[in-house]
C-alpha cells in the first residue's frame, strides 16, 4: 500500500514525539517501529510496528489537525448562522447582518481557541 500523493504527511520526528507523549519512548514500547508510514490521510498517518510479538498499526494524528478541524467547523457554523440570521431578519439592512455575522464568527473563533489552549 502506498501513500496517496495528495494526502498530507508529517515528519517522523512528529510521530516519535506523539507516540512518546502518549505511550513512552518508541524503542521501549515497540520491538520494531517503521519510520516510513504505510498510509496517510487528511487526519493521520499509519505506521507498522511490532508490539509484544504481534504486528500492529499505529495511527498518529498530523500536527495541528485538531485546531484545523475546529477552525473549519467554526467557519461552517458562522456561515450557517449568517444564512439563518439573514433569513430571519430579511427586512433589516444587509450591513447589519454582515456585522452580526462578523461578531458571531469572532465569538466562536475566540471560544474555540480558548478551548484548544485550556483542554488540548
Amino acid at each position: 500500500m502506498s501513500i496517496c500523493p495528495q494526502a498530507p504527511r508529517h515528519a517522523y520526528r512528529h510521530t516519535e514525539a506523539a507516540v512518546t507523549a502518549a505511550l513512552g519512548p518508541v524503542s521501549e514500547c515497540f520491538e520494531r517501529f517503521e519510520k516510513e508510514p504505510i498510509a496517510s490521510g487528511s487526519i493521520a498517518q499509519i505506521h507498522r510496528a511490532t508490539y509484544r510479538g504481534k504486528e500492529v498499526a499505529v495511527k498518529v494524528r498530523h500536527p495541528n489537525v485538531v485546531q484545523q478541524i475546529l477552525t473549519d467547523f467554526t467557519i461552517m457554523y458562522a456561515r450557517y448562522m449568517y444564512i439563518y440570521i439573514e433569513r430571519c431578519i430579511s427586512r433589516v439592512n444587509r450591513y447589519i447582518c454582515l456585522c452580526i455575522y462578523i461578531c458571531i464568527y469572532i465569538y466562536i473563533y475566540i471560544y474555540i481557541y480558548i478551548y484548544i489552549y485550556i483542554y488540548i
